[in-house]
């Protein structure tokens, strides 16, 4: 979306409160069901999203707040990280950047690019629940322009996993990487813990346009939906892309793999056959992707920051297989 002179990517609304949201706010209002609703408070993080605009000014001033725990923010000029910042819970933090001067001298020079040199992104890490006070650029200031942007887009819709939830910095993510690998911009529509595939979030998903996609699904319905939920809820999830390109993957390697005899391994196990099964779509298998167990927190279920660059570094490589 376009406001104030600024693409705010990854981000379908500005709510009266100033509150920068990944989702329409009356999608996150009803997600989950009778048993699981965290989606409802989940849905106001805005991790992954980027506030981008293109001045001749040599600085400005960018004022930001954090409503809910600290903050990270992480400027870049075009592909080049800048600084990275921490937004303190419930105070306006101003912003005063100044680009560097050796940075001005030679960036017409660069050809070889992602983001155009002159494109300023304010990228939103954890814990994401922002708000957007106001820009300064002491100049004209404008959205940037097709040709200053990747050419191609990847819209992702997955659990904590794909959200990047604890990685020690959301530029750890796999999400994150894998947009550098790739030169492509991803819409990270993942959601933690609350990753149901719910009617209301397939039809938000059927309207954003991509040139591909992928899912990762599964873990966070094992407790909920029965073996015949998740197919139902899964062909939804995946006839909702607006791509032919469709990849997708089931639970990844977690602790059940150390308790087999218990119903969530033979659940796990029931999900990752039929997702195996579908023939429209690629299916990638999720050992793959996570190819080393140890590659997991001591939580036995989120990657760490390794196991994130590993899932990055993998599914760069069977996305590249056509």
């Amino acid at each position: 979306m376009i406001y104030d002179g600024i693409e705010f990517f990854n981000v379908e609304e500005i709510n009266a409160q100033g509150n920068i949201l990944r989702f329409p706010e009356d999608v996150i209002q009803n997600l989950g069901n009778s048993l699981h609703q965290r989606g409802r408070f989940y849905g106001y993080r805005s991790i992954g999203s980027e506030l981008r605009f293109v001045t001749e000014s040599l600085f400005f001033d960018l004022k930001l707040r954090s409503d809910k725990e600290e903050c990270k923010i992480y400027v870049f000029f075009g592909d080049y990280m800048f600084k990275a910042y921490t937004l303190k819970e419930g105070i306006i933090t101003n912003l005063h950047i100044e680009i560097p001067e050796k940075f001005l001298k030679h960036r017409e020079n660069i050809k070889e690019y992602t983001y155009h040199p002159k494109l300023i992104r304010i990228v939103i890490g954890y814990s994401g629940y922002v708000s957007y006070i106001s820009l300064n650029t002491y100049g004209n200031r404008r959205p940037p322009l097709e040709s200053e942007l990747p050419k191609k887009r990847l819209l992702l819709y997955g659990s904590s996993i794909s959200h990047g939830s604890e990685a020690l910095e959301y530029m750890n993510s796999y999400a994150f990487i894998l947009s550098r690998l790739l030169k492509m911009d991803i819409i990270n529509k993942s959601i933690p813990g609350s990753c149901q595939a719910e009617e209301i979030m397939c039809n938000y998903l059927k309207e954003i346009p991509c040139d591909l996609a992928f899912a990762e699904f599964g873990v966070n319905v094992l407790g909920l939906y029965s073996l015949e939920e998740y197919q139902k809820h899964l062909h939804m999830l995946l006839d909702s892309f607006q791509t032919k390109e469709v990849y997708f993957t089931s639970v990844l390697d977690n602790g059940n793999l150390l308790e087999q005899d218990s119903l969530s391994y033979k659940k796990m196990m029931d999900f990752r056959g039929y997702a195996e099964s579908i023939q429209k779509y690629t299916y990638i298998d999720p050992r793959e992707l996570l190819d080393d167990f140890s590659s997991l927190t001591a939580d036995f279920l989120h990657p760490s920051d390794y196991g994130q660059m590993r899932i990055a570094i993998n599914l760069y490589h069977k996305l590249n297989e056509k």
